[in-house]
């Protein structure tokens, strides 16, 4: 198969990209494999503490629920921040690996859905 110069855009360095277009469904069903896993342990106060495995973020709350639901709110300021500042992160060693978890996060419709792209392993 060939590719006709209509199929790649040149930027201002001269850096060729290809562009294709995908239905954001099935973005979604892509990315679906890209969900995160929290761990979670129970403090000696009775509280929770949480952090998400794939990217460095933790939190601590009363509640398991409330942990998983401030985890979501952390992501999803950490995903607009990501894609606002893009170059810095995409090419950082630590942080490059972070995107699709990124993109996965912020195709969801609310924290509600955030949420449920959150796995939970608990500690005991």
């Amino acid at each position: 198969m060939t590719r006709s110069h209509k199929d790649c855009m040149e930027d201002a360095q001269g850096n060729k990209d290809m562009i294709k277009n995908i239905s954001t469904n099935q973005l979604i069903e892509f990315l679906r494999p890209y969900h995160l896993t929290m761990d979670i342990e129970q403090e000696e106060d009775g509280s929770y503490t949480g952090f998400l495995k794939e990217i460095d973020l933790a939190c601590n709350a009363r509640t398991p629920a409330e942990v998983k639901m401030q985890l979501a709110k952390d992501l999803w300021s950490y995903a607009l921040e990501y894609m606002a500042d893009f170059e810095m992160y995409y090419h950082s060693l630590n942080r490059k690996s972070h995107y699709p978890y990124v993109m996965h996060v912020l195709l969801q419709t609310d924290i509600k859905d955030v949420q449920k792209i959150i796995r939970e392993d608990v500690c005991e």
